[in-house]
């Protein structure tokens, strides 16, 4: 039988039979993810507080000229962008380091990269209770290691505003280095080994196919982890929520724990909505612009 037979035609104006394929997924998508998102953008625009639905109004704008005067919204927006700016750079930079000495065909080599993709399995929540435990000021074991093996003296961890920003971004980073790690790793494996074993005979040392060879091709792969890593950064909560609670005061407080904070604490649904929209807004713009930047330095390169 020739193979012609089961070809599949496709038409670009194929009426309403690719329509009526699309309806399942175009009604899960609007009742899962348009409406909501439509319904939380009204909400922005009304004083609303699910403890006093009688006074419930339109507000306009108002709720954004609070956000404007909001010094703890401030606080939060300075919050995200240092987490980003701190834990994006060190989680790439260290994930491809270990990519790279996990790129070996060593005897076991197997068993310990999916013992190193561990803490991508755990969740965000329990991960920050075992590191409140670990960063407690009395019986945590990191400050015993302090005191009792290194002779330092215990750290405040989650009791200073430094000790506890420096906290959250360890725990980040134990989080999110395997995830780094891991796409690197497939970046690795595929990349042209003639390229490389040309460079070898040209006499090309290690720092300079790595480089010259390696970080370029690696690059749409590492694109798409700043961009990841970015997103997610962002987005800050779970982490948060479990481990300092936005603390000491609101030194941790990320715009995503403020908006629960909003919602879900104090019930200013409207006011918690428009933090949400403008979170998203930003994240928007700066994944915009760090893909333009990235996206011009691969041309040059």
């Amino acid at each position: 039988m020739r193979l012609s037979v089961f070809k599949l035609r496709y038409r670009p104006d194929g009426g309403l039979t690719g329509w009526l394929f699309l309806t399942p997924l175009i009604v899960v998508l609007a009742v899962l993810a348009l409406i909501p998102v439509l319904y939380a953008l009204g909400l922005s625009f009304f004083d609303y507080n699910v403890l006093r639905p009688q006074q419930n109004k339109f507000s306009g704008l108002a709720n954004f000229n609070a956000m404007l005067q909001d010094e703890r919204f401030r606080t939060a927006l300075f919050n995200s962008f240092r987490y980003v700016v701190v834990c994006v750079p060190l989680s790439v930079v260290l994930g491809v380091l270990a990519a790279l000495l996990l790129d070996h065909e060593l005897p076991g080599m197997r068993i310990f990269r999916a013992l190193a993709i561990t803490p991508m399995m755990v969740m965000p929540l329990v991960v920050g209770l075992n590191f409140r435990m670990l960063f407690d000021y009395q019986d945590g074991l990191i400050n015993w290691l302090l005191s009792r093996v290194l002779w330092f003296e215990r750290v405040h961890w989650l009791d200073s505003p430094d000790g506890a920003f420096g906290a959250t971004v360890i725990m980040e980073l134990w989080c999110t280095i395997p995830f780094v790690m891991m796409l690197t790793l497939a970046g690795l494996k595929n990349l042209p080994v003639e390229v490389f074993d040309a460079a070898k005979v040209d006499g090309a040392g290690k720092f300079q196919m790595f480089f010259r060879l390696t970080l370029p091709l690696l690059m749409p792969v590492l694109t798409v982890v700043i961009l990841l890593r970015t997103l997610t950064t962002f987005k800050l909560f779970d982490q948060i929520y479990s481990l300092t609670e936005g603390g000491p005061g609101s030194a941790t407080e990320t715009i995503s724990y403020y908006a629960y904070v909003l919602g879900f604490k104090r019930f200013d649904m409207g006011y918690a909505a428009l933090i949400s929209y403008v979170l998203v807004f930003i994240i928007a713009v700066v994944c915009l612009v760090l893909l333009k930047i990235l996206q011009a330095e691969r041309k040059q390169a």
